[in-house]
Parts: C-alpha cells; structure tokens; sequence
C-alpha cells in the first residue's frame, strides 16, 4: 500500500530500539534517545529544550523552548511555519502555498518524534548553559494529520515498512567529507595531503573537541581523515540500524557546522559537493547491509552467498537491482543543489575518475555507482553506494534507498552482469532538472515517498534553479560564485 492511500491521523508504532540493536553489548542503550552512549542525563536536568527538524537539504530548523514551557510543549511541541520543511538555503518559501496544498496552507507542529522519549545533550550549544536536543517531526496544526513530507518521518515509515512486508532491517553508515576553510575562499590545507598526519594536525585543536562533544551526545564517531583536496576532511560514523543511522549522520552535520564555524563565517566548514570548482568534489558514501529478523529476535545476515556469482543472497540482489533501476530519480534526493552536479560524471573538471557516471556495480570495483564489498558472512559484505553527494539528506537518502530496495525485492529485479560501463540501466541524469524529471515522473518514489513530498521537492528545487540563475546574472554570470555564496553559509 502507498503512502498517498493512508490517512495518517495516529500514531505508528514506536521502534523497538532494545530489540533493534540487539546484541550490542560493548555500549549501553540510553533509553532516551534510542541512542547508545555512557552519557544518559534525565530531561530535567536541562536549561532549555532545541526542537529540532530536518528540512528538505538536512539543515537542521529549531525552536529554543524554555524549561517551563518544556513541561507542556514536551508530548505536542511548539507550533512552527507550515512549510519549513521546504524552505530555501535564503531562508525564502519557494513554492506558492496555494499550488500545493489549498486550503490547508495553515500553521504545523514541531512534535517530539515518538519512537524517541527523552532528549540528549547537545554539549557545544548553549554557552555554558545545558541544551537538550528533541528530534522531531511534523504535523499539520489545522486537521492533526501528519505532514507526509517530513524527512524524518518518511525515513521511518519506510524503515517499518521494511521490517513489516519482508521481516528486513537495514544496517547503515556514512562517510562524511566536508571541506575546512581558514577563511573565505582559503582552505586549512593544502591538497595532496591524503592520509597525512601533519595536515591532520593544522586542525586537530577543533577536530578533537567535535569528535569528544558528539561522543558525548551519542554520535558514534570511528575515524578522522584528511582527504585528497584541499581542506578536505571525512569523518565516518559507527553504522547503525534504521532511523538510529540517519539520526547521527544529521546531528553530526548540524555539530560540525555549529562547532566550526567562526563568527560572520558561518560558511567555515561546508557540506557542499564541490567548493573550490577546480578541485576533488566532496561526497557522502552510503554504506548498507540487510539483516533477517528471525522469530526469536536475533539478527542473521541476508547479504552473503558465496555460492552466486555476485557473492550476494537472492535479496539482495533484487534490493541493489531496485536501487539501480530507480538510480535516476534517487540522483535528484542524493544531490539535491545544482552544485551536487559538478561532481558527477568524468570530466576535466571533476578531477575524480572514481565519480559516478554509468549506472552500475561491481565487487571492490571504486569505478562504479555502487561498489559490492563481498567478504564473507556476518557484517563483512555490505554495499557503498557512490552517488550521494557531500549535501545529502540522510533521512532522505535513507527514505529513498529502502523505497527503491522495496520495489527491487517486491517484484524481483533481475541485477544485470557487472562491469564499468554502459547497461540497461543507462546513465546517469547529466543535471538536477534531468534528474528532477525523472522523479517527477516515477510512480514507484510517488507510491513509497507520497505525492506530497514528490510535489514539494520537486518544486522548491525549480525554483530554487530559477532563483540562482537570477542571482547569477546580477552577480556579473560567475554561476559558481553564485553556487558558493547561495549554498555554503548553512549547508
């Protein structure tokens, strides 16, 4: 069943975080997040409350609620405007309310998500004062329904979904590379500096406390890296199941951003794809597996078959073809900004041969869109997929990866042969409008994200391509100008 065929006016079932992440007996369950940290404070012990929420590009969108008002606001949340999800990186509502919703163009709710029952510590916020974050999700304030489009929530549907028509969890983890500036137009570093402990060390004095400070609000951090360009640096997160992982990578990014950034230079460190135009572009691989839920609760593999010549389970198979197949309406949610296309496809200034431009995969193969790692049983064969640009939403990427994988499993997608180049599945779109397009035009994203976020992105990202060429003809048609200046200040 669609997401447009249900009227969403309860609750869903809360996630069974215990059961979830079973058998991970190295680190303890704080049962106020579903989160898995040494740290677990009880919710009053906070000063204020953030409300936060994701909007369409992962930037996080907050209220500060005070610790009084926490007290009433705790199970509803504060109100919130309707569209804040889809607002734009200049802070404008890019669609015309009435195109999209009529009538119930109204205010919304920033509600605590349920699956989650007591807030975390955001220590770097608060100037020495104790802040509490409370992810959340939104709700139509008009009629009480859900507002289909919240990434959030649409990440954790789907997750459910997952779980509930093929009894699959899914077992995720992110490398995040940004880029570091020491100031505007001038990285920390230069490139050539992969690996290098001395480039690490230029930074390691704000390095270190972001990793201790998301430590210690449950994000799982497991290495720091310089990468190959310049100011270029990966951190990749602890995989976990579910919403668990999108949550991290999404507070990780709002972390970085707060605990980087220096006054007037809110641009210091930048998720874009690809901030300096003759440099390696910056990416977010998103690394995957399967897993079985067996009647009673343990977890088994449903990735490794050494007796098929892909090395992977029937499943699986089936999920990746999914993933293949629906890869040109997935490029428009993994690169979301114009800028995102300047990284993909081999060209002179791509400067990366390993950059996605066929649709297709192979075992250990970097060349292409998603790479097979095939090593045996247990957590030791998993997919990266290649596509996700620096920019990516996570609980989008998460949403639209499992639609896809659904839809692979559902009606069994044949996976074609490996290789590096050209097959069924063609190429992918060359710009966000191609990309959009395809989108737009999918029923399978239609039926799985709804017609409510498929209508909403797609529109505010027209939009916001009408708007950047405006800004690029007053800005003298340095369109890469534009990019930077229009996108690195919150993203």
């Amino acid at each position: 069943m669609g997401v447009n065929e249900v009227a969403d006016r309860n609750s869903p079932p809360a996630l069974n975080m215990e059961t979830l992440l079973q058998n991970k007996s190295d680190i303890k369950l704080n049962g106020s997040t579903g989160k898995y940290t040494e740290d677990v404070q009880e919710e009053e012990d906070y000063d204020f409350y953030r409300f936060i929420v994701s909007d369409f590009h992962g930037i996080a969108r907050s209220k500060l609620v005070t610790k009084s008002a926490y007290k009433y606001m705790k199970k509803r949340g504060p109100g919130i405007a309707w569209k804040t999800v889809l607002l734009s990186f200049d802070n404008y509502f890019n669609c015309e309310a009435k195109r999209l919703d009529g009538e119930r163009c109204t205010d919304a709710r920033l509600t605590p998500a349920e699956d989650l029952s007591v807030p975390r510590s955001l220590p770097w916020a608060g100037e020495g004062y104790k802040i509490a974050g409370v992810l959340c999700e939104t709700w139509w304030g008009i009629d009480g329904l859900r507002q289909q489009a919240c990434p959030r929530y649409m990440a954790r549907r789907l997750c459910d979904q997952l779980e509930s028509e093929f009894g699959l969890r899914i077992f995720h983890g992110t490398e995040m590379e940004f880029t570091l500036f020491k100031e505007k137009g001038v990285p920390e570093f230069d490139d050539g500096g992969l690996y290098i402990p001395q480039e690490l060390d230029t930074v390691c004095k704000e390095l270190l406390p972001l990793s201790k400070h998301c430590e210690a609000a449950g994000i799982p951090i497991e290495t720091l890296q310089t990468e190959f360009g310049p100011g270029q640096l990966e951190v990749v997160l602890k995989p976990a199941y579910g919403i668990e992982g999108a949550d991290n990578s999404f507070l990780f990014k709002c972390a970085a951003k707060e605990i980087l950034a220096k006054p007037g230079f809110h641009g210091r460190a930048t998720f874009m794809s690809k901030p300096i135009i003759d440099k390696v572009g910056s990416s977010n691989h998103f690394n995957h597996s399967l897993w079985k839920v067996k009647d009673n609760g343990e977890l088994e593999d449903s990735m490794w078959d050494g007796t098929q010549e892909s090395k992977l389970t029937k499943t699986a198979q089936h999920w990746l073809a999914g993933i293949l197949k629906h890869t040109p309406a997935l490029a428009a949610i993994f690169n979301p900004t114009v800028n995102d296309w300047r990284r993909l496809h081999i060209t002179a200034s791509t400067r990366d041969i390993t950059t996605p431009h066929y649709i297709t995969w192979g075992i250990e193969n970097r060349l292409t869109l998603i790479r097979v790692i095939a090593r045996g049983a247990g957590k030791a064969t998993y997919l990266e997929n290649r596509l996700p640009g620096a920019t990516m939403n996570p609980y989008l990427a998460l949403a639209g990866m499992v639609a896809a994988g659904i839809d692979g499993i559902r009606n069994k997608i044949e996976l074609p042969a490996p290789g590096n180049t050209e097959n069924e599945f063609g190429v992918l779109p060359g710009t966000l409008e191609e990309a959009l397009d395809a989108l737009k035009s999918s029923n399978v994203m239609r039926e799985h994200l709804g017609d409510e976020f498929v209508n909403w992105f797609v529109c505010a990202k027209e939009k916001e391509i009408e708007v950047l060429n405006e800004y690029t003809e007053k800005n003298g048609g340095d369109s890469f100008q534009t990019e930077v200046d229009f996108y690195s200040k919150w993203i």
